[in-house]
């Protein structure tokens, strides 16, 4: 977790606007005594401290005191709001801060806490009274829902069991990836040796989220990737490819907003920020496309699948960087069902008949060459002239189709190009993802648990 502090004393506060910073960060109010007396994260520090001062005639009463009491303000500085809302939590938990109304509150702060006093390691969600001599936690965290959707993106990346009993066969979370190795299998296998290997594998996966939940996600980085060189090395390019879908995900992890206040914001400062990304976009792609004069409508393609079974695809929409849902659309995949390329051209092909859909001034499909073949082929069919780009699922690079050849560009993950492509794919994604889950669900007599969604 890389961050740096800044400290702002009582005399400087008339010159917050220009001293704060537009990054995400937790902010530490502190008494004449240099007490901590309240904690907070934001994904904007400067915007959320600003809100503190300019919002007095609307303030609560115990903020109000609150503010009467702050002589210096101390910001951590943070990669990401992920890491602020790690680092929050663990200040909170240090500190107990007066004002952290919510820290003191038995009913209301939810921990993770991780157990090793069990066969298998365990994950659970308790509260303070449960957890207070217990070391293993991590949190508190400032509502229930944050600390659940924080282990579900986690789930993601890293999985494990949610099962509370072993019945000797794979959960359903196996099916989707969420659970692997499952306990309920291996702690009933009969060779000792295979139960001890599984054991020790999903240990592991235990000892990985205790890092990420400790700000430690770069060092689980550095252990996928260099297990997907090795595995690359030996030409184990499936589990290469698995790895390399980790740290992808780990990295989507940095960027998910678990802030609701970023929507409290004025829209104008929103809408201003979404402009210079698309502005920067249309520069960027311009170069190499000179079809690309401005990009209002952006739609972007992703298909969906379960080992070939449940294909489904997603349009999203973005007008002017901003995702519209009710022009997203979603495709049940009739023909190629074990064909990403093949299922990609049938949505295109499907979508572009629908002349009353407006269409866009670029097309993003999530993948690389054979993907954006297809989208071009599916162009070509209805004599359609659009731009496509593709965003490699391997390392996140930016495909560009130029003649018969195709161009890499390899963008830094700030940069604010490859932001916006990365929202709106991970949009597609989820937004696929999401109806397959839907088709899953029907498939089964009774449906599936809630937590298939994760």
């Amino acid at each position: 977790m890389e961050c740096k502090k800044q400290i702002i004393l009582k005399k400087d506060f008339h010159t917050l606007t220009s001293i704060l910073q537009t990054t995400p960060g937790v902010y530490i109010y502190k008494n004449a005594e240099d007490r901590i007396l309240y904690v907070g994260k934001a994904i904007n520090i400067k915007r959320r401290v600003l809100q503190y001062f300019h919002a007095s005639a609307h303030m609560e009463y115990k903020t109000h005191v609150l503010m009467m009491h702050v002589s210096s303000i101390e910001i951590i500085h943070t990669v990401s709001e992920f890491d602020a809302l790690l680092l929050e939590a663990k200040l909170i938990h240090t500190y107990a801060p007066k004002y952290n109304i919510l820290a003191k509150d038995d009913k209301s702060p939810l921990y993770i806490r991780i157990r090793n006093n069990t066969s298998v390691p365990k994950i659970e969600f308790v509260r303070l009274r449960q957890c207070a001599r217990d070391t293993d936690v991590y949190g508190p965290f400032q509502s229930s829902k944050t600390a659940r959707d924080l282990m579900r993106s986690i789930r993601t990346v890293i999985p494990f069991c949610t099962a509370k009993k072993w019945t000797g066969h794979a959960c359903i979370y196996f099916q989707i990836g969420l659970c692997h190795p499952c306990p309920s299998v291996f702690m009933k296998l009969h060779d000792p040796s295979e139960q001890k290997r599984s054991l020790k594998e999903y240990s592991q996966n235990i000892h990985r989220i205790r890092l990420i939940l400790s700000g430690k996600s770069e060092r689980v980085k550095k252990q996928f990737y260099n297990r997907m060189i090795d595995d690359a090395k030996q030409h184990h390019f499936e589990d290469a490819a698995k790895m390399r879908d980790r740290i992808n995900a780990l990295e989507r992890l940095h960027t998910k907003r678990y802030d609701p206040a970023a929507y409290m914001y004025k829209v104008q400062d929103i809408a201003s920020e979404l402009d210079e990304e698309t502005k920067q976009m249309t520069s960027l792609l311009s170069q190499y496309d000179r079809r690309i004069t401005s990009i209002h409508r952006i739609e972007c393609y992703d298909i969906s699948h379960l080992s070939g079974s449940h294909t489904v695809g997603s349009m999203v929409v973005a007008i002017d960087g901003v995702p519209d849902t009710g022009l997203y659309k979603r495709f049940r995949i009739r023909t190629s069902l074990n064909d990403d390329s093949a299922s990609m051209k049938e949505m295109l092909l499907r979508r572009l008949t629908h002349r009353e859909w407006t269409y866009p001034d670029l097309i993003i499909v999530d993948g690389g060459k054979n993907q954006i073949g297809s989208a071009l082929h599916a162009l070509t069919h209805v004599h359609i002239n659009i731009p496509v780009i593709g965003i490699a699922k391997w390392d996140e690079r930016i495909i560009i189709p130029s003649g018969h050849t195709f161009l890499t560009l390899k963008l830094s993950m700030d940069n604010s190009v490859l932001k916006i492509i990365r929202r709106i794919r991970d949009e597609a994604h989820r937004f696929a993802n999401a109806y397959r889950k839907i088709l899953l669900r029907k498939s089964f007599p009774s449906g599936l648990p809630p937590d298939i969604s994760s």
